[in-house]
């Protein structure tokens, strides 16, 4: 029988490592880990997923069903809310709790699955996504980022 990463486990291990990459590098330097480590994850996933570069919001919801797949998170929602505008829809994301812990710290979060998002924008349609505000967290475990899309080029 295979056993599987317990999801506290792996919450714990990114708190760990990105709070002590903050405190290494400091903000910005830790900043670029968390956007590169999501261009090196959407290479893998997209490799071993087969994925084919279409359109962006269907390509990031196939991201974002993997995540589901994988039991990063138990739902996640891609919605278009306006013209160039995303909800990005996390219910109980796995490292949801380490995530509120370094926001409140002052340090620099994972954000694993919206840098694969943002990466899936970048390396297949020259777009980028910025975050408006930081995300919500609400008491049921739902977490809700709010982006803004634009044209690299």
């Amino acid at each position: 029988m295979r056993k599987s990463v317990d999801a506290s486990f792996f919450d714990l291990e990114l708190y760990c490592i990105y709070k002590a990459a903050t405190e290494l590098f400091g903000n910005d330097e830790a900043w670029r880990l968390v956007w590169r480590s999501g261009e090196v994850m959407f290479e893998e996933i997209r490799r071993d997923q087969n994925l084919q570069i279409t359109d962006p919001i269907d390509v990031m919801k196939k991201v974002a069903a993997y995540l589901e797949e994988v039991g990063y998170s138990e739902k996640l929602t891609i919605q278009e809310t306006g013209k160039d505008l995303i909800e990005y829809t996390m219910l109980r994301p796995a490292i949801g709790p380490g995530a509120q812990r370094l926001i409140k710290e002052g340090a620099v979060p994972g954000h694993i699955s919206t840098s694969v998002l943002f990466a899936a924008l970048k390396k297949g349609f020259d777009m980028k996504a910025e975050m408006i505000g930081e995300p919500v967290f609400r008491p049921d475990g739902t977490a809700v980022e709010k982006w803004r899309l634009s044209r690299t080029k």
